[in-house]
């Protein structure tokens, strides 16, 4: 999968559920939903976000039987906190 900040699991198979929660949870953080790509033909989506100035953040959710896998990239533009 390459480089990511971050890999979650999901305790639900349900990777519509998973990009819905992390759409949300990014909004309530403070960053924008620029799309949603999906499904996909793994059955994933791929929630792509924005921050301010050049920080772009991109979850890609893909289920894996009985969890989700989240992969979060947050972009060298994204100031750490």
């Amino acid at each position: 999968m390459g480089a990511q900040t971050a890999i979650w699991d999901a305790l639900s198979g349900d990777a519509k559920a998973a990009t819905d929660w992390w759409r949300a949870a990014l909004e309530q953080a403070g960053y924008g939903t620029a799309g949603v790509s999906g499904p996909l033909e793994d059955g994933g989506f791929v929630v792509h976000s924005t921050g301010s100035g050049d920080c772009r953040v991109q979850v890609r959710i893909a289920p894996t039987g009985a969890t989700t896998t989240a992969a979060i990239l947050f972009g060298a533009g994204c100031p750490y906190r």
